[in-house]
């Protein structure tokens, strides 16, 4: 039945008639998962475009949408954005005002890698936009462990992390912007997506982290000592039997899990490794952890 495809759904609580039925209409065939074994809603296959297209009526009227920003108020939200490619800034911009409750942005730079009039162009978009510089160690991953240390993680609820990947390598260009956009998408693709986000959030306290369900992974590759090392610092389980990650990290977090990551003392030197590799590194393992 649903459950056996989707194990998933009851770490976060779905686990009766009623919960499955309303996660398959709302998000469940949105994100791909599997209905022909689908049981309690005890109709056949040939219903499935019927569902499709009642679930999308359901979700576009304004109730639905009330309902959701109702269900959400009061969420203390902010986003972390990793700046290091400034061309894409207005991109970014754009994911940014999906976000249809208030939100605190911050934005990372990178020592020695962004222009004078950027600080500028980032506060004529968000005026109390909190800005700060990070070294260039650990990509991404360093500008994120940056704002966590920097950031009174006590504030907010929920975090959107992000950040302007892109890729340099000529034959997968076309790839690492569409792996970007599909990314941001997942979790700011418009204001509905958003409120369906945070809805899920408040519903399923078990949920620590939601990204794009494209780039849901499972596989440790060359990372299994490096990521073993990092579980140990942050006292959780090195087990790969349920390991589940977003590949490219970009994803809504709970603050309480990034508290974990403060506590730990994890800084951004600790990304500062000599060589360059495409995978088997710290920022790989975190991206695991």
């Amino acid at each position: 039945d649903y459950l056996a495809n989707c194990p998933d759904l009851r770490i976060g609580g779905i686990n009766d008639k009623e919960k499955v039925l309303r996660h398959w209409v709302y998000y469940g065939q949105k994100e791909g998962r599997e209905y022909r074994r689908l049981k309690t809603t005890g109709l056949p296959v040939f219903f499935r475009d019927f569902w499709k297209r009642l679930s999308l009526r359901i979700r576009a009227t304004r109730f639905y949408q009330r309902y959701l920003l109702q269900s959400v108020s009061g969420l203390r939200l902010a986003v972390f954005v990793h700046l290091f490619e400034e061309d894409l800034w207005e991109e970014f911009r754009n994911y940014l005002r999906n976000i249809p409750l208030p939100c605190d942005v911050f934005v990372n730079l990178v020592e020695n890698h962004y222009s004078s009039g950027m600080p500028g162009r980032i506060k004529k978009d968000f005026p109390s936009a909190h800005l700060s510089v990070s070294p260039d160690q650990g990509k991404d991953v360093g500008g994120f462990i940056h704002l966590i240390n920097e950031v009174d993680l006590d504030r907010y609820d929920l975090i959107c992390r992000v950040h302007t990947k892109i890729s340099r390598h000529p034959q997968t260009v076309v790839f690492g912007d569409t792996w970007r956009r599909q990314l941001l998408n997942g979790i700011l693709g418009s204001p509905e997506r958003v409120l369906e986000i945070l809805h899920a959030f408040r519903r399923q306290k078990k949920t620590g982290l939601i990204g794009a369900s494209e780039y849901m992974r499972h596989a440790i590759d060359l990372n299994r000592l490096e990521y073993s090392k990092l579980c140990d610092l942050l006292g959780i389980n090195d087990g790969i039997a349920d390991l589940k990650y977003i590949a490219g990290t970009m994803c809504w977090v709970r603050s309480d899990v990034l508290k974990r990551i403060k506590a730990a003392g994890l800084t951004v030197d600790y990304f500062a490794e000599p060589s360059v590799k495409k995978d088997g590194m710290r920022k790989h393992a975190f991206e695991r952890a």
